[in-house]
């Protein structure tokens, strides 16, 4: 067949449109949509007309017609997304009033995608700022503050696969590497916290949550509580307790020390159903490693000492290697946001 020339196309052009006004009316102007109802001996007439064309062209012009109605629509939908987002945001930093100054929209978009309502993203923001001033923490933690406990291992993160479903990304506390002699307990809970924050830069874990796994093998009360005091028990509640924006989807407890589920029993009691069900209890010499592994080994990359195949490790250190590369990139990010550098 003879290939003529491609009329010019956009968004709103009927096919039947194109093809009538490319061959029988030799113009390139566009036809709506609206214009495109004909009699049948006309859409006949226009069919014996474009029986010309290439089939080639024929298909490259229907997918060109596609093509440009929906780059249209994306653009729209795109622009509607960040007009809303920009509209939460400012109503958040009115509501939160001095303390949202020194946070970036960033963290802000976190309080609120971890938020029923605008009002409690407002309260969870004044609540961290408190809390953050209160251990003169930083609003945001570099890594190289709390590079001793990193490399500790006492805590690993453990991104999440790519899906729809479950928790987005993993955090690990191995107990039996809680050393007072590599540093305090402060330090150690700020470590925690500066991971936290690093998982919950992702959104999908913004979206789907986080699940902990509480690793006691090898230790027991007596020795967790000579290492604690009532000042660090507090700050781990109140660092947590309405003042970060994290959706705890699973909570996994492996070799809980002697008593210690007796104890947590009345706690749990007090809980809802539904929080209940996040939790479970786990005893590696009753198959407590093939439980965990079943219920988050779809979601997360588990090293054998966690249930997961045999030979798998984490190599933890080139991972603290590669936050501690990370610190200078994010410090030229925040340049423009004074406070978060306190």
């Amino acid at each position: 067949f003879p290939v003529y020339p491609a009329p010019v196309v956009s968004p709103g052009m009927s096919i039947l449109g194109v093809f009538g006004d490319w061959t029988a009316h030799g113009t390139s102007a566009p036809i709506p949509i609206k214009q495109a109802s004909l009699e049948k001996s006309e859409i006949k007439d226009r069919a014996r007309h474009a029986s010309r064309v290439s089939v080639f062209e024929v298909v490259k012009l229907a997918r060109a017609v596609l093509a440009a109605s929906q780059s249209e629509e994306e653009s729209r939908h795109a622009a509607d997304l960040a007009s809303e987002r920009a509209r939460l945001l400012d109503r958040l930093r009115e509501l939160s009033g001095p303390s949202a100054a020194g946070l970036s929209d960033q963290f802000l978009w976190k309080c609120i995608t971890g938020s029923h309502k605008i009002e409690h993203a407002a309260a969870m923001v004044r609540q961290f700022v408190q809390f953050r001033t209160s251990v003169s923490w930083p609003l945001r933690i570099p890594a190289s503050s709390v590079e001793p406990a990193l490399r500790s291992g006492l805590h690993w993160l453990l991104p999440g696969s790519e899906g729809l479903e479950g928790p987005a990304a993993c955090l690990v506390f191995n107990a039996a590497r809680l050393d007072p002699a590599i540093c305090s307990v402060t330090m150690y809970q700020k470590m925690g916290m500066f991971l936290m924050e690093q998982a919950t830069d992702s959104e999908a874990v913004q979206k789907r949550g986080m699940a902990i796994v509480l690793d006691c093998a090898g230790i027991n009360l007596e020795s967790l509580m000579r290492i604690f005091n009532l000042e660090d028990v507090k700050r781990g509640v109140f660092m947590f307790r309405g003042a970060f924006p994290c959706r705890l989807k699973r909570v996994w407890v492996l070799d809980a020390p002697r008593g210690a589920q007796m104890m947590a029993s009345p706690i749990l009691a007090l809980m809802s159903s539904k929080v209940r069900e996040r939790i479970r209890f786990g005893s590696r010499s009753c198959g407590g490693l093939l439980q965990l592994a079943t219920d988050l080994g779809g979601q997360f990359r588990l090293p054998e000492c966690l249930g997961g195949q045999p030979g798998v490790k984490l190599d933890w250190n080139s991972r603290v290697e590669q936050y501690l590369a990370e610190d200078g990139a994010w410090e030229r990010q925040v340049s423009d946001w004074p406070q978060l550098k306190r």
